[in-house]
């Protein structure tokens, strides 16, 4: 509940403008293109994290308040596997 209070002015802000491109890449761009898309050039799992985004994407749309509670329990997830790993 308390990450829910913290986190309400990202839930209410709706998109910024860097999403915009994303997600107009993400209703026009197949599976494999969208996958195989460039980055901003840092070398990282990018084809592992694009991949979850689509499919995020094809179950949820463009839906913010579905990707923020997404978001809020993988978050909240981490935050247990770390208290249960210390």
């Amino acid at each position: 509940m308390l990450l829910l209070l913290l986190y309400w002015p990202a839930a209410t802000a709706g998109w910024v403008s860097d999403t915009l491109g994303w997600l107009e890449a993400l209703q026009r761009l197949s599976f494999r293109d969208f996958v195989a898309s460039k980055g901003f050039g840092v070398p990282s799992f990018y084809q592992l994290t694009q991949a979850v985004t689509w499919l995020l994407f094809q179950l949820v749309g463009a839906n913010a308040w579905a990707w923020h509670l997404i978001h809020l329990s993988l978050h909240a997830l981490n935050a247990t596997l770390l208290f249960s790993l210390l």
